[in-house]
């Protein structure tokens, strides 16, 4: 019975061994694809915004001509403003508070911490982008509600980021059911019952560069 499981240890630490292998090999292509085509993406987009005049290029006239009706002060966007966006004032913009209390104290955990574990630094200005700001078809207070919408919104995607840097490097183990929308970092994380490959990236900082399993 002993050599029984033995055998079937074997079958199954191979059968993990192969499995790993191929979605490696999968993995590496997909990522190799999906960095070359961000890099071009993102080349384009930096020639874009270094013209001085992209965002006036960008509204032609057609567009400022389109946009028109929507041109309109403050005082008559108000008495367009349906009593449920009024009722709704205090509460939405009350997150502000909660928003800038995690925003500073995740920049003190970022900054001290990432360094002292090897982890690379999130890069802020991928993740705040306010641009809306430059649309002409938006009045002052439009803006501004843009602008309140899109740094709460990066934000969220920041701390998302910093937290699953953390998760990558603290636990990075997959969940015995599936994710149904896991992070970028997920494939990277050991199997479940796989305890080998999660000893190889616990607190392995190189694994943040692909070679962790090196």
């Amino acid at each position: 019975m002993k050599e029984w499981f033995n055998k079937l240890e074997e079958l199954q630490k191979e059968f993990f061994e192969n499995l790993k292998n191929r979605k490696e090999e999968s993995i590496k292509s997909l990522e190799e694809f999906k960095e070359k085509l961000q890099n071009e993406i993102d080349n384009r987009l930096d020639y874009l915004y270094a013209k001085k005049d992209f965002i006036k290029q960008a509204l032609s006239k057609e567009t400022k001509e389109k946009n028109k009706p929507y041109y309109r002060s403050f005082l008559v966007s108000l008495l367009h403003i349906h009593i449920r966006h009024l009722l709704s004032i205090p509460f939405i913009y009350a997150m502000i508070i909660p928003a800038i209390i995690l925003d500073i104290f995740l920049e003190i955990y970022h900054r001290i911490c990432f360094p002292l574990y090897g982890i690379p630094i999130v890069k802020r200005s991928d993740y705040f982008v306010l641009d809306r700001r430059f649309l002409s078809y938006l009045n002052w207070f439009e803006k501004f509600n843009c602008l309140y919408c899109s740094y709460f919104n990066n934000l969220i995607a920041y701390t998302r980021e910093i937290a699953w840097r953390t998760e990558k490097y603290w636990c990075p183990i997959k969940h015995s059911k599936r994710l149904p929308d896991p992070h970028p970092h997920y494939e990277d994380f050991a199997e479940y019952i796989d305890w080998e490959d999660f000893r190889t990236k616990y607190n392995n900082p190189k694994c943040f560069d692909k070679s962790c399993d090196n």
